[in-house]
């Protein structure tokens, strides 16, 4: 994440918190964490996304099993507000998976649950992982 801070011109946490590319630059940071919870176990990263036409977008989707998903929405913001389990709702709709585990990856500094599901924090990416997908 410093590098493209610092090619953006991006030197404050201040700046980066009003910058416009704030989301995708955590998102980014987020998905980079996930596949390095992987590679740091010998294991193919069973990671996807899925965007329709619609607009519908889950930023991780983990594979456990043949059939078997586990998807995992990333939020930069650092206060959670239930917008940000929207894209969860949505995948259990198209889906049809009841009982859905839902969790979101945030840019604050607590792991919470929520009626909706639980968010983690940045600093836990790899502890939600480990839940997961133990390896």
């Amino acid at each position: 994440m410093a590098l493209v801070c610092s090619l953006l011109g991006i030197r404050t946490n201040e700046e980066l918190f009003t910058h416009p590319l704030r989301g995708a630059i955590f998102e980014t940071f987020a998905m980079s964490e996930c596949f390095k919870y992987f590679y740091h176990h010998n294991e193919t990263p069973p990671l996807y996304f899925r965007r329709d036409v619609q607009g519908h977008e889950i930023d991780v989707i983990v594979e456990k099993t043949y059939g078997h998903t586990v998807p995992i929405e990333i939020k930069a913001g650092r206060m959670v507000n239930d917008n940000f389990f929207k894209a969860l709702y949505d995948w259990q709709k198209i889906t049809s998976q009841h009982n859905l585990d839902a969790y979101v990856i945030y840019g604050g500094d607590q792991t919470l649950q929520r009626k909706q599901g639980v968010v983690y924090s940045w600093r836990a990416v790899a502890d939600l992982l480990r839940l997961i997908y133990p390896v």
